[in-house]
């Protein structure tokens, strides 16, 4: 369990459209993203994905990333917690 894993797993999700797609679908009905990463062979927390999600939206989102948050679906249920990894920089 890592914060690279956080990270593979966002690159994946912007470079894979399947993934992306997946990751919508789960983001829309309410779902738990951070099982969803795990089923694709990520070994990832919640509180990793939490603290990613912060993290990333400090930097620049992808399209799927702003395409999700500007779509008025806020922030998904598992990615509530105000934390910040603060050892970490987002990938670019």
């Amino acid at each position: 369990m890592s914060m690279e894993a956080v990270w593979a797993f966002r690159e994946r999700v912007n470079s894979d459209a399947a993934l992306g797609n997946e990751v919508k679908t789960v983001w829309e009905s309410k779902g738990d993203i951070a099982a969803l990463a795990r089923r694709h062979g990520f070994d990832l927390t919640d509180d990793e994905l939490e603290q990613g999600w912060e993290l990333a939206q400090q930097g620049e989102l992808s399209p799927l990333e702003l395409e999700l948050v500007s779509g008025g679906m806020g922030t998904p249920p598992i990615m509530t917690v105000n934390a910040v990894c603060d050892t970490l920089e987002p990938a670019k």
